[in-house]
């Protein structure tokens, strides 16, 4: 079982007065586009961490989908503290957490389930395993962690995500190759948004 969690809960400073989330593509925010794309992959309950405009966030969200809140009251800490509070929500059973941004509109809801299976086939026998996503041999989002790391990723103290545990256990880093360009592409300024 692999929990995926979409993180949400940003400032978005870098974007301007407007949270980024909310932005409007195609007619539809880009929270709801990244939701869609992780619904279409079909790999159970997504875990939404909000913080920041959180019923704005929230209000996007198609009601279709499935999805538990995790809401974290420390978003302006940082990205890490958005990734404690939803792992300290997970079950025990849960093998991996699939982090995901929610500002990565552009990847395809295949390349998030083939992530995760690539993360299954091989588990079993690699222990401690993180799975990077690779395209054209540059390291993107998202990663996917074992979660033999939770109580590290607990105690962690940087704040922008979890790279000190992937770089302290660099032998245990399986990549996964992909042809989806999108893994390489967030939108953290209005110059990121893709032209209509």
């Amino acid at each position: 079982m692999v929990q995926v969690i979409l993180l949400a809960a940003g400032l978005s400073k870098r974007f301007g007065e407007q949270n980024k989330l909310l932005h409007k593509l195609e007619g539809a925010a880009m929270i709801t586009h990244t939701m869609h794309a992780l619904h279409g992959a079909d790999l159970g309950g997504i875990m939404l961490v909000t913080g920041y405009e959180r019923d704005k966030v929230l209000a996007q969200v198609p009601s279709n989908i499935l999805f538990a809140e995790v809401y974290n009251p420390n978003y302006r800490v940082g990205m890490t503290s958005s990734i404690q509070q939803a792992i300290a929500a997970c079950p025990n059973e849960v093998q991996g957490y699939l982090i995901c941004l929610a500002d990565q509109i552009h990847i395809q809801s295949a390349t998030y389930t083939d992530i995760v299976q690539y993360f299954l086939n091989n588990n079993s026998t690699h222990e401690g395993l993180i799975v990077s996503p690779y395209y054209d041999h540059k390291k993107g989002n998202p990663v996917l962690i074992s979660s033999d790391y939770k109580e590290q990723i607990l105690q962690l103290e940087e704040c922008n995500g979890c790279r000190p545990i992937l770089q302290a256990n660099a032998s245990r880093v399986l990549a996964f190759h992909t042809a989806d360009r999108g893994i390489l592409m967030d939108i953290d300024t209005p110059k990121d948004i893709p032209q209509q």
